[in-house]
């Protein structure tokens, strides 16, 4: 596949802080620099890729490994050694419960003996969860987890720097749900309850959306989300922190002080007061930066209301004060992707989202810029992607600084078409950047 992009013009766009992909005309999709994809096999269309499906995508020392729904609506588990395009495809006979319902997301995570666990197809439901007796084996079995867990929402597996994993969910409903907290411990090979309900919301009809858990370099678990008083999205409001030092057993507020557990409304952190009917999504990203410092990407729309332009934009914290940028400049209220947000060693700062005002293509922001004012904007592919939220290995970006994200056209329709894995290394973006164009 081939991208060029005009030497005058591409530094011109460069300067005005935009970049924009220039593909061959003969072509029905190009890439952008330091951009590969590597396919896989067809997925189920309908969803799949949603971003509040937090870890489908995930490595473990030199294998890739990744969780999502094929055409006919079974559960695989793929595995690839890194650098290869060669996948070892397994499809179980496990399927989502609805498989219409874009909730019945499917998560996977692998401890830190190499051995699989998948949890996928609740909404609402009874836990569906499955692993692997071996290491490496894509071969899972059905078992129970603590034996618990009766409503099960946004299934998602976190790995501990111990080995053991985390597993976050949402037991009851939008607009009355609270946020339960499993740890799987390496030592016994068993499941225990950390938190029965550590963001509590059923009692007072609310539930917490989280954004993406993350740890600093010092190994404590970061958390914000926003609040849902109904069904309704519109209902969304404020965003929230909390911080654990330990793993999830006790948490903090920014900046210092101790919750009592479990969180409320009332007692809950808030970091950016908002009300209702402001456009803010749930469920968006969240990363550290390289001074240990938060920064959540999310929409909504600044000037308030439903009726104005919804901007990606970022929360971040400069050690004193909580600030807000925004990411876009759209024009209209419809609905972007969810973002995703990562920093590299150069403390450049990346988001990720699909951009509905450009057909659903996927694209990526990055910003240098201290005060997270100015931003570039790269178009990833040429493809439009539908309803496309994007999905990232945070191991192999942790480990290699490659952003690796789970590609698929999401056409809405039953069937299937094509999942990939879309890998962009930055080093080779900003080294074409440098010689002011690239051929690939």
């Amino acid at each position: 596949m081939i991208s060029r992009f005009a030497g005058p013009g591409f530094a011109r766009m460069l300067a005005a802080g935009l970049v924009v992909l220039m593909p061959f005309a003969a072509l029905s999709q190009a890439l952008a620099p330091g951009v590969k994809l590597v396919p896989v096999t067809k997925g189920y269309s309908v969803y799949n890729t949603a971003s509040y499906n937090r870890h489908s995508l995930t490595t473990f020392q030199t294998n890739q490994y990744f969780a999502f729904y094929n055409s006919a609506e079974n559960l695989v588990l793929a595995r690839r050694a890194l650098g290869t395009t060669n996948w070892q495809i397994h499809e179980t006979r496990f399927q989502p419960n609805s498989p219409t319902d874009g909730h019945d997301i499917a998560s996977i995570g692998v401890d830190g003996e190499g051995v699989v666990h998948v949890a996928w197809g609740m909404h609402a439901q009874p836990l569906n969860y499955a692993r692997a007796a071996t290491s490496e084996s894509l071969e899972v079995t059905r078992r129970p987890m603590t034996g618990t867990e009766h409503s099960v929402t946004y299934p998602q597996f976190v790995n501990l720097p111990d080995g053991d994993l985390l597993f976050i969910y949402r037991s009851g409903s939008s607009g009355s749900g609270d946020t339960v907290l499993n740890r799987w411990h390496l030592s016994t090979h068993t499941w225990s309850r950390i938190q029965n309900k550590f963001i509590e919301g059923i009692s007072s009809s609310v539930n917490a959306y989280p954004n993406f858990a993350c740890f600093d370099s010092q190994t404590n678990l970061h958390f914000s989300w926003c609040w849902r008083d109904t069904p309704d999205f519109n209902s969304n409001h404020d965003i929230l922190y909390a911080w654990s030092p330990d793993f999830g057993v006790t948490w903090k507020k920014w900046g210092g002080g101790d919750y009592t557990l479990p969180i409320r409304q009332g007692t809950a952190q808030i970091i950016l007061p908002m009300r209702t009917r402001n456009m803010l999504m749930n469920q968006c990203g969240m990363t550290m930066d390289r001074n240990d410092l938060p920064i959540i990407a999310a929409w909504w729309a600044p000037a308030g209301g439903t009726e104005n332009p919804v901007q990606i934009m970022v929360l971040w914290n400069d050690g004193k004060t909580w600030h807000t940028n925004p990411v876009t400049h759209r024009k209209s209220n419809s609905w972007p992707g969810r973002p995703i947000v990562v920093t590299d060693q150069a403390n450049r700062v990346f988001v990720v989202y699909g951009e509905t005002e450009q057909g659903g293509r996927p694209m990526l922001a990055w910003t240098d810029d201290p005060q997270r004012a100015k931003w570039n904007l790269l178009q990833l592919t040429s493809e439009s992607l539908g309803r496309w939220e994007p999905v990232y290995d945070p191991q192999e970006w942790d480990r290699e600084g490659k952003l690796h994200l789970f590609y698929q056209n999401i056409t809405g329709n039953s069937g299937g078409t094509m999942v990939s894995v879309l890998e962009f290394d930055p080093a080779a973006y900003f080294r074409s950047l440098a010689a002011g164009g690239a051929t690939q």
